[in-house]
């Protein structure tokens, strides 16, 4: 079988390659559970909010992390990139199985929630409508895309909830105009 090898570097007055973490197998996704404390944690090889790329490679630089702090960072590169929702069922059914909760469907659906002055847009994957909630009361269902929605002047929570077949993902923010 292939590995996909990370490098692990070093400080010692620069950064040095120290050694080959092999993080999962080619091909094959890589996850654990392991116990913190009286809990249960699951461990992923990638980050399985970032969406793949099939065929492509990993490029591993000197640039800055999400946090703006110098550092050996890596990026996809090249093969063709998957849309956001290609993981999220993962981490949907992972929380499920920490908190003793049941499974949802093996769905892709993803839904992220922006707003220009006083429209709500709902960018969604895979969804066959959206329910829109306004500081907890339903305020309007969308069933065709682009899913959106006006809302009054003000400071409000907004939630939006994605469907699809059994499915549902949500996203919610505070948003003031």
């Amino acid at each position: 079988m292939k590995i996909a090898p990370l490098h692990y570097w070093i400080w010692l007055g620069k950064w040095i390659p120290y050694k080959i973490i092999k993080t999962d197998i080619k091909g094959y996704y890589s996850i654990l559970e392991t116990e913190y404390g009286k809990g249960k944690v699951i461990v992923f090889g990638p980050h399985p909010e970032i969406p793949p790329r099939m065929n492509g490679s990993v490029n591993e630089f000197f640039g800055l992390s999400i946090y703006g702090i110098p550092r050996y960072v890596y990026s996809w590169e090249g093969g063709e990139s998957f849309n956001m929702s290609y993981n999220w069922w993962i981490l949907r059914r992972s929380i499920a199985y920490v908190c003793n909760l049941p499974f949802p469907p093996a769905e892709e659906l993803f839904i992220y929630l922006s707003h220009q002055n006083r429209e709500v847009e709902a960018y969604v994957e895979n969804a066959e409508r959206v329910e829109f909630y306004v500081d907890g009361s339903l305020a309007f269902i969308d069933e065709n895309p682009p899913f959106k929605m006006t809302i009054d002047n003000g400071r409000h929570i907004v939630k939006a909830i994605a469907y699809k077949n059994n499915a549902k993902a949500w996203d919610e923010r505070i948003i003031e105009v």
